[in-house]
């Protein structure tokens, strides 16, 4: 909670193009080519570089940007507004010092638009370093099947793996609970492609079966069903066109596959491409690929197919032919199909580390390859490329080098799992997660029970110095229980307390907004609402709740408790504890805070501070005090945007009717602010960044929270 009073209007205007990471600071340009300014001597231990900001227009430079050594961040630039007819896309792509580090060499991005007074104001840009992406390998409840040459596809928040030489079961893979589960169907012997998913079920073209070395293409179309667990066949594949370990992508609601190989593993690499229409079941010639290519991922990335990767498996030594001299005929150009002119190109940067059957993945105009086979093992590189300069730089490398299978995109983070640790065969069971910050629980956070407790609005109380409630929270609890819905944790919140004034009057429910947002949430995304209390109707209830919760606290099963309102119901919480002699309990809750005025503000002067609560708790409650979530000079940063309500449009515009709900409670604020900024708690506590902004919610939210979670046991060490 941030009082109203001591809010004033927020005027940023800058809006993050790119990515996530939200570098520091501004930047600076000046019209011209070239900087006479003379930069000044960094700190200790930072490097400066020069940059050129290319614009469609014409070109700037920008001086003065610092990065510390071994860190890849930015750390600190400066800034100048710009003419108002410059508005528009900007792109920083030279680091110009003649000895600066590879890992440095990467793209930024960011707009500018319109300000008051005809000017724009450049504010802030991101960036993707190898040092702010990194791989994972995620702690699964259970294991999927150890497979190669098989595939993972997401489809409605769950991911599949189908198919592989060793296997005929299905694997799912809930990221929310970070759980592998077994599906009933089993498939036929199926490898070697890529699967895209086509109204909600699986297609698979271009797909190999039978037995090593002479695997036939499928003569069919397969199509797994998810809802149903069903698995058919689909239309026939022209005899002619037939072909396995392809690449296969959906545009415009039409399959397309490029490439591939007619004959297992001994002959018959192509560079075909065809158009499938799933609705009508006719097949289209399209123009040659100009590489011929098998064993690879494709991926549309603005309207164009890339083929990055595979090799020529028909290839054979012609000095001396036998099986196994294909390893190392690597296909490293990089071939581009554009949609709308319909015309293939080749980019000038090769991939720059050639292998097949790597992973291949987008994160926004950045295509990102990793893993694959080689003439000697299966590699960890992950390789990145920017679609819009046709760069290449090297990021993180992976825990396991794998090859042979796909990875999924989702909530901007890449997952991949299975494969061969080798050249050939082999196994692999692990899940890995490459992410650009947190994106994982912090404070030792594993789907442990939730609390909140937040104020809000209740009648008038003349008592108070400001009479009226806090109205942030109404959209603020959207949120906050919108984000616990996302990572399917309805089950996890034991207590939620809202209108938390303590002595305040309660208010007739057709003027409780609190009432409104948590209503909401419970019916869109069944909550149970016997967690959930109106402290200014249901005191007693509420107290005894959360100090049943906190009593039942262990090392086993700790409580999480989320302060978004004022001390004192939590101390009354406490002391309750306390009265019953389960002090020791306390040992093992958990409070995550952002607010001094929370902590210090007394609605009544017999009222209790954090400070009391903690002692009266024997300094047992572990504290941890975030950031403040609110950000007054940026809109595009953090969670109050004042009122500029521009930069959360796209919950308004969502096709998710339950995140444009959300929108309706943020715009509910009586003072016309748009201030949730008490989520960013939970959004620190369950993603582990305190750091959010409306963008990176919007990543956070992608396709929507209708689907709730079905509950799963929790059975995490």
């Amino acid at each position: 909670m941030e009082h109203p009073k001591h809010r004033l209007p927020n005027s940023a205007i800058c809006i993050l193009a790119c990515f996530i990471f939200i570098a520091s600071g501004a930047l600076k340009a000046q019209s011209g080519r070239g900087s006479t300014a003379v930069a000044p001597t960094p700190p200790m231990g930072w490097n400066s570089f020069d940059l050129e900001l290319e614009h469609m227009r014409g070109e700037f430079s920008v001086r003065d940007l610092w990065i510390r050594k071994g860190a890849g961040k930015v750390e600190k630039t400066l800034k100048k507004t710009l003419p108002a007819h410059d508005a528009g896309l900007y792109r920083l792509s030279k680091l110009s010092k003649a000895n600066a580090r590879p890992e440095f060499q990467r793209t930024f991005t960011f707009s500018v638009n319109m300000a008051p007074k005809g000017k724009v104001k450049v504010d802030s840009a991101s960036v993707l370093t190898d040092s702010d992406w990194q791989w994972q390998t995620l702690k699964t409840n259970g294991l999927p099947t150890g497979r190669h040459e098989t595939s993972l596809v997401n489809v409605d928040d769950k991911f599949y793996m189908i198919g592989g030489r060793e296997s005929r079961q299905i694997d799912q893979f809930d990221p929310a609970t970070v759980t592998w589960t077994k599906m009933g169907v089993t498939t036929p012997l199926i490898h070697h492609y890529q699967p895209v998913v086509w109204h909600h079920k699986i297609y698979m073209v271009g797909a190999m079966t039978g037995n090593y070395p002479k695997e036939p293409p499928m003569a069919h179309v397969q199509i797994y069903d998810p809802a149903k667990d069903v698995w058919s066949e689909g239309d026939e594949i022209p005899v002619a066109r037939r072909r396995g370990g392809a690449g296969t992508v959906v545009y415009n609601n039409k399959i397309y596959m490029a490439c591939g190989i007619t004959l297992g593993h001994t002959s018959g690499t192509c560079n075909w491409f065809d158009e499938y229409d799933p609705a009508t079941g006719t097949w289209t010639r399209l123009s040659d690929a100009p590489h011929i290519r098998d064993h690879f991922h494709a991926v549309v990335v603005n309207d164009k197919l890339y083929c990055i990767g595979g090799r020529n498996t028909s290839y054979r030594n012609p000095a001396n032919p036998k099986q196994g001299d294909f390893f190392g005929a690597v296909e490293r150009a990089v071939d581009v199909y554009d949609f709308k002119t319909r015309t293939w190109s080749t980019l000038a940067q090769p991939l720059p580390f050639g292998s097949a059957a790597g992973g291949t993945a987008v994160l926004g105009d950045v295509i990102v390859y990793f893993g694959g086979e080689t003439a000697k093992v299966a590699i960890n590189r992950t390789q990145a490329l920017d679609t819009r300069t046709g760069n290449w730089s090297q990021l993180a490398s992976m825990k396991q080098g794998r090859h042979g299978s796909q990875a999924v995109v989702y909530l901007n983070r890449i997952y991949i799992s299975a494969g061969s640790p080798n050249r050939g065969g082999g196994r692999v069971t692990s899940t890995e997660m490459f992410s650009l910050y947190a994106q994982s629980p912090a404070w030792g956070y594993k789907h442990n029970r939730i609390a909140v407790t937040s104020d809000g609005n209740s009648a008038r109380d003349n008592a108070y110095k400001w009479p009226t409630g806090d109205p942030d929270d109404w959209g603020a609890t959207a949120a906050s229980l919108g984000i616990i819905a996302k990572l399917g944790l309805q089950d996890k919140v034991v207590h939620y307390s809202y209108n938390n004034f303590i002595d305040a009057p309660p208010g007739p429910d057709s003027q409780n907004q609190m009432k409104v947002s948590v209503d909401g949430a419970i019916s869109r995304w069944h909550f149970d609402p016997s967690k959930f209390f109106d402290v200014t109707k249901q005191l007693s209830a509420a107290r005894s709740n959360l100090a049943s919760e906190m009593s039942k606290s262990s090392a086993s099963d700790p409580l999480y408790v989320i302060l978004a309102g004022l001390s004192e119901f939590l101390y009354q919480a406490v002391d309750e504890v306390v009265n019953k002699g389960q002090v020791e309990s306390l040992s093992h809750v958990y409070l995550v805070s952002h607010s001094g005025f929370n902590e210090d503000e007394k609605r009544r002067a017999h009222h209790r501070t954090w400070d009391e609560t903690l002692a009266r708790s024997g300094n047992r409650i572990h504290y941890k005090k975030i950031r403040d979530q609110n950000d007054k000079n940026d809109a595009h940063h953090l969670w109050h945007s004042g009122s500029d309500f521009s930069v959360w449009y796209w919950m308004r515009d969502h096709p998710d009717e339950t995140v444009r709900w959300m929108y309706s409670r943020v715009k509910a604020h009586s003072g016309h602010v748009a201030d949730i900024s008490d989520c960013g708690l939970l959004f620190y506590l369950l993603w582990g960044d305190d750091n959010g902004s409306p963008s990176k919610f919007k990543e956070f939210v992608g396709k929507g929270i209708s689907v709730p979670k079905v509950p799963v046991p929790d059975d995490r060490s």
